[in-house]
């Protein structure tokens, strides 16, 4: 069959279910074709004995082979087809050989997915669903999504991305809880007021959220809600908040059989259903946003809307800045001084751009980490840059992949007395030319915070100017002091390995 290159496919392998998305490339745009969904028990197995079983994996294998014929009957490549898996499969003890032997079997190989990078993909999703229709992208808002898995929750302040979580607060992951409880309604909402009370105090560090005014909620079983009592709107719908706490009210004193037949969910999951609306009602109900917006995507239409790893980080260089902002001033970061760094870096990061063979990615990397630069301090003044690298791995910062923090969190640790050496870990794991990049990005930031030693913002780099043997910083230098000078001279020698340029300053022109 001759193969349609307008077509793509996008599998994804969740918690309670496999879904495949059929969809044609129109111009800009992607138009939903075709849609398939079969469900299977991987989460019960992994978020019960943490291990996908063999009856699971053979469940998966027969769904597959069928996505693939019908794959093949639209004349879709295989090269034009993704595969995803979320929760269940990472948290799987046995997740490497069951993705081992799922694309022996199948011919499909599947990404899993870290939480941010599931986290980036919704996010791409709502934008494409949303553009043009609410402005989203410039005010307070919440993006929820709910699955048997868990919960990942966004938070935009006026537009800008101010925090990114993902919790453990997913309907299959209940039902261990509820057998052990009374598995009542009344016992199921006291654990979600339990759990959502501690999650939403870490968020009212970040962002209150009474200034809610948009609430976004997406999954299978809002969507399928949206459709019955939701008014209807041009890629989404729109609950109010009184009809969907009365429908909570109502679905809590139904039967499971009620549920099944008014709703048109599997009496086995009926419970599962009932539970993930009571965790959308339990952060909508905190908020002051007056209506629930539903999109009508998933997270596979996120899938289709990502581009090369390359463009993605410039892409979302506005949102990864406001995650890190956000970030450092839950750790106390002194704003002012580490703007000014990051000013003066991104000066000497441009005049390097073409000796440097440097992208649109590394002078995120160098940004970032100039925001967060001093964010170990917090834990202790003492290896403060080792602390840093600590804190910016195991943080979720929207935008940024495990490779990503890793590799802004050692620029971080060797922007002071410490050299890259090989016998750290985390900087031989990495390949050759992310070696590379820490090393002249962690020089840059070096002269950038040797700048303002002093914590006073004095001194701007207002131009420079490069030969073939030295970099000149042109600027107000009546306002150097001593301190700022011997810093330069330290920083500088590193700088100079680096670059072979000699570091010089000047008064401004």
């Amino acid at each position: 069959m001759k193969k349609n290159k307008s077509l793509s496919a996008v599998i994804d392998l969740g918690s309670s279910g496999i879904r495949l998305l059929i969809a044609e490339k129109r111009a800009t745009k992607w138009k939903a074709l075709e849609t398939l969904e079969r469900k299977t028990t991987l989460g019960r197995d992994v978020f019960i004995t943490e291990e996908i079983s063999e009856e699971s994996f053979q469940q998966v294998i027969e769904i597959l082979r069928l996505f693939r014929e019908y794959i093949e009957s639209w004349g879709i490549a295989a090269s034009r087809t993704r595969c995803i898996a979320t929760s269940a499969v990472r948290e799987a003890h046995n997740r490497d050989m069951f993705i081992e032997r799922v694309e022996l079997q199948t011919g499909f190989a599947f990404k899993v997915l870290e939480a941010m990078e599931a986290n980036l993909l919704t996010y791409r999703s709502v934008d494409h669903a949303l553009r043009g229709h609410l402005r989203i992208k410039r005010s307070n808002a919440l993006i929820v999504e709910t699955s048997g898995g868990g919960t990942n929750v966004l938070m935009l302040n006026k537009g800008l991305m101010v925090g990114a979580h993902s919790l453990n607060l997913g309907s299959i992951r209940f039902e261990k809880e509820l057998k052990s409880g009374l598995g009542t309604s009344d016992y199921l909402q006291k654990l979600l007021d339990q759990k959502t009370l501690v999650a939403t105090r870490q968020f009212e560090m970040e962002f209150p959220l009474k200034r809610v005014r948009y609430f976004v909620a997406l999954g299978s079983d809002i969507r399928r809600v949206a459709g019955q009592i939701g008014e209807k709107n041009k890629g989404y719908y729109l609950i109010e908040k009184e009809a969907f706490v009365q429908l909570l009210e109502k679905i809590s004193g139904m039967e499971s059989v009620e549920v099944a037949s008014e709703y048109g969910v599997p009496f086995s999951e009926s419970g599962a259903f009932f539970a993930t609306l009571q965790i959308y009602g339990a952060f909508f109900k905190q908020c002051s946003a007056m209506n629930l917006i539903v999109p009508k995507v998933s997270i596979r239409e996120g899938v289709l809307q990502s581009t090369k790893r390359t463009s993605t980080l410039a892409s979302l260089e506005d949102e990864i800045a406001g995650a890190c902002y956000s970030l450092a001033a839950k750790f106390g970061v002194d704003k002012k001084h580490s703007d000014n760094v990051a000013f003066n870096a991104l000066k000497i990061f441009d005049a390097l751009a073409k000796i440097g063979n440097f992208d649109k990615d590394h002078k995120i990397y160098l940004r970032s980490a100039a925001v967060l630069m001093d964010i170990g301090l917090f834990l202790h003044h003492r290896h403060s840059q080792r602390h840093g690298l600590y804190l910016i791995r195991n943080s979720e910062i929207f935008g940024l992949n495990e490779l990503d923090r890793i590799i802004v969190g050692l620029i971080v640790r060797y922007h002071g007395k410490t050299r890259p050496k090989h016998t750290h870990s985390e900087f031989s794991s990495l390949r050759r030319d992310d070696r590379l990049t820490v090393f002249k990005l962690s020089a840059i930031l070096r002269v950038a915070r040797a700048l303002d030693i002093r914590l006073v913002q004095r001194l701007k780099v207002e131009s420079v100017q490069q030969d073939a043997n030295r970099l000149q910083l042109n600027m107000n230098i009546a306002n150097i002091s001593p301190l700022e000078v011997g810093s330069l001279q330290d920083a500088s020698e590193i700088f100079q390995d680096v670059f072979g340029l000699k570091i010089e300053f000047a008064e401004r022109s």
